[in-house]
């Protein structure tokens, strides 16, 4: 029995969904699985600490409009990106094709005259692999992006397309690669060469961008089943009637649980990795990096990175998960072992606590399935009212300033009629 009806439907109270709702000009619910608002971009709390689910930070490269928009929910510290990488047992800025002076004599002149000599032709390559070879070199590919990627994936590069990596992996010009090898130290490279982070953390963001909207979210509810055709989603709870539906669950996942799809078991060829984040409570702050991608494969981790902000010191290890296990990397002798090679702590007591938590979708991976079935499905989920957004409900790598933009324009798009 339909409990009530609804202009809109929003599935997911996260970043995406929060500003759909702000925006909607129509009668809403926002249907919560959680107790709370805000999803991976807001935080969870163990032994009276407050953790982020990771690295998540607000770019606003050609994004002014969108930082003027969320500043009046919180004052916002930028911060410029110092980043670093951990090879060859040493510390190197990244990213490494702009600093190649800090690799050793050989292998630097190895590098150099790869990429030197190399007739680009990295558009047309058929595969990630090809395209960071035909971009770097085989030289610099085997001592860094192969090792880190594959870690980073768990997969062979070979199988991914290399399109939607384009932009957080920057080619340098040749100048910039001889310049990068006589020692400059370049700044303010890539997509984020700036990120900014809530000054009283993401906790306190999230409250505020959600506060004019608590009246509309249903908290501690589930959606098990959605008719797409008659336009009912089955909860836990109740049953809902809906004109327009927003979906910012992980798409797999929603389609799953969708009946009158038009193609059935087309989930199956959506792929992504899961990550155990291993959050840690340090007594002191022995490095000044935000934070440094790890290749060597002995490592389980591929990044550790600080958590900008003042008082407490504290820390992020991120490591890709397979299979759907929780990992058993995440303890205090394995944690202790790899920051104490970083530098990060000097004994185990400067560990005060340490939290983990597994996220069973994090990063979407786009293999050559990919391309054959997110936009066609997208298309046909909105021709039945159904919008899908988010960097999970769109299956797509996009960053939280592109997730509220989209947001916004889907909200402008139902308000519109369209």
């Amino acid at each position: 029995m339909i409990n009530q009806s609804y202009d809109t439907i929003i599935i997911g109270a996260g970043i995406s969904g929060l500003t759909v709702a702000k925006h909607i000009r129509n009668n809403y619910l926002i249907i919560e699985k959680n107790n709370e608002c805000g999803g991976l971009s807001g935080q969870y709390s163990d032994n009276g600490y407050d953790f982020d689910y990771g690295g998540h930070y607000f770019h606003f490269q050609n994004k002014e409009h969108i930082y003027n928009y969320i500043k009046k929910y919180s004052k916002f510290t930028r911060y410029i990106k110092n980043s670093k990488v951990y090879v060859l047992n040493k510390f190197m800025p990244f990213p490494v094709q702009y600093h190649l002076s800090f690799f050793p004599y050989l292998l630097k002149n190895n590098i150099l005259n790869e990429i030197i000599n190399m007739k680009k032709n990295n558009d047309n390559s058929n595969n990630l692999e090809e395209h960071l070879i035909d971009s770097f070199g085989k030289s610099l590919y085997n001592v860094f992006f192969k090792p880190f990627l594959s870690k980073y994936y768990s997969m062979e590069l070979k199988q991914l397309i290399h399109s939607k990596d384009k932009g957080s992996i920057p080619i340098p010009n040749k100048k910039e690669v001889l310049d990068g090898y006589n020692g400059k130290k370049f700044k303010a490279i890539g997509y984020n060469p700036a990120f900014y982070y809530p000054e009283n953390a993401l906790k306190y963001f999230i409250n505020n961008f959600s506060k004019d909207l608590e009246k509309n979210i249903l908290y501690n509810t589930e959606v098990i089943k959605i008719d797409i055709k008659n336009k009912i989603i089955y909860t836990n709870n109740n049953q809902y009637q809906y004109k327009k539906l927003i979906n910012t669950m992980p798409l797999k996942e929603f389609l799953k649980i969708s009946i009158n799809k038009n193609i059935d078991n087309m989930e199956l060829g959506l792929k992504n990795i899961s990550t155990l984040i291993t959050n840690v409570v340090l007594k002191k702050r022995r490095k000044r990096f935000h934070w440094v991608y790890l290749p060597d494969k002995e490592c389980p981790f591929y990044r550790f990175g600080y958590y900008p902000g003042r008082g407490r010191i504290s820390g992020y290890l991120e490591q890709t998960i397979t299979n759907n296990k929780t990992g058993s990397q995440g303890g205090l002798e394995s944690v202790f072992n790899i920051l104490k090679t970083l530098g990060v702590v000097k004994y185990k007591d400067e560990i005060k606590f340490i939290s983990n938590k597994f996220i069973p979708v994090s990063y979407i991976l786009f293999d050559k399935e990919w391309g054959d079935i997110v936009p066609q499905t997208l298309k046909n989920l909105k021709s039945s009212d159904i919008y899908s957004i988010g960097r999970y409900g769109s299956w797509d790598y996009t960053s939280m300033s592109d997730d509220i933009q989209n947001a916004i324009k889907t909200a402008e798009e139902i308000n519109n009629g369209k």
